[in-house]
């Protein structure tokens, strides 16, 4: 079968959007079918300008060696393309092709039918990824629609409208245990993001609360930029945009995580993370309700609220038992998270 994503931009940084687009197409490839990954140029008027300068740099680069995706491994059975948007008539044809954003649905929903049976990878949510009123259009289009998580799958149908959910994966070719549980150091794993849905400032927060009640610990923390960022404090060890197998390596070699996100489709570090023994300490951002469970895998608490946060990441500093139990029951859940289930449900889904 010959299947087409179309992405709304080309990969300038680390997304967990284009981390399942690229995961599931490598997965769908494995089982035979022919895959193509379709990245649109788009220099909306609203970008800043240092993002248009960077989409022109992307631009010029890919117009020279291709399409490359620098942060993680992408299967070479996929073929990564550009495409101008609005140029529906250049995408190849296939048998199914899959809008991935609010901001291709509209051009999957117009190309000729010799594109594929029209589908929908649901995962932007209001009002961090985009209006309110024009995601919700586009779920309203006569597209099939495939949820990330039954959190969003609850999204599009608070709208009248009705999407299947797929079961998401992590890559455990990378993202795997490779140290014990046990007598890990006091390090904490935490992601650093300047996008306002990830709430990094909560995450800080209640960093700094936890060393002042629960004395030093170190933190090991990355994000999308290489020079560390100004807010992130000078005791950190900020690492930049690093490869999935130094971020493995990170996993394994900390205690815990810390996920502070407002919301998310489904939140991809706190899966990984679990999947290398590290335990999860994450506010209910929503989409990780598929995996992450308070209190038998993980600790939860509300968004936002870095005083709770402060307070779950001391009960796992203190209590090493606790940790243990938490990482064992999140080794038995991370071992559910296989891109191979995700590529049998969807080829299940797109053939009914």
């Amino acid at each position: 079968m010959r299947i087409n994503f179309v992405l709304p931009s080309l990969p300038i940084k680390p997304s967990g959007g284009f981390r399942a687009v690229y995961e599931l197409s490598g997965a769908l490839a494995a089982r035979g079918h022919e895959v193509g990954v379709w990245h649109l140029s788009d220099f909306r008027a609203e970008k800043s300008l240092k993002r248009k300068v960077a989409d022109v740099l992307s631009e010029i680069a890919t117009t020279i060696t291709g399409v490359c995706v620098p942060w993680m491994n992408v299967s070479p059975k996929i073929t990564l393309s550009r495409l101008k948007a609005g140029d529906g008539k250049n995408i190849a044809d296939a048998d199914v092709v899959f809008a991935t954003s609010w901001r291709t649905a509209e051009f999957v929903s117009s190309i000729p039918e010799s594109k594929g049976r029209k589908n929908y990878m649901v995962m932007d949510f209001a009002p961090w990824l985009g209006p309110k009123e024009e995601i919700e259009r586009t779920w309203k289009l006569p597209l099939k629609k495939i949820a990330i998580s039954q959190w969003m799958a609850k999204q599009v149908a608070a709208t009248g409208e009705t999407a299947d959910v797929m079961p998401l994966g992590v890559d455990k070719t990378f993202f795997k245990l490779c140290r014990p549980i046990e007598n890990r150091p006091r390090q904490i794993a935490f992601m650093y993001s300047k996008s306002p849905y990830k709430d990094t400032a909560t995450g800080l927060k209640a960093l700094e609360t936890t060393r002042e009640k629960y004395g030093d610990f170190s933190v090991a923390c990355f994000g999308p930029s290489f020079l560390k960022p100004r807010s992130v404090p000078g005791w950190f060890d900020y690492r930049g945009t690093i490869s999935d197998a130094k971020l493995s390596d990170i996993y394994n070699t900390s205690s815990i995580l810390v996920s502070s996100s407002a919301a998310e489709g489904f939140a991809f570090p706190p899966a990984e993370a679990m999947a290398c023994g590290c335990a999860v300490v994450a506010t209910d951002s929503g989409g990780l309700r598929d995996y992450a469970v308070d209190e038998n895998n993980c600790l939860l608490c509300a968004s936002g609220d870095a005083d709770a946060l402060a307070a779950n990441i001391g009960r796992l500093l203190n209590d090493a038992n606790l940790r243990y139990k938490l990482c064992a029951q999140a080794l038995k859940t991370a071992s559910l998270l296989d891109w191979r289930m995700t590529a049998a449900f969807v080829e299940k889904v797109i053939t009914s």
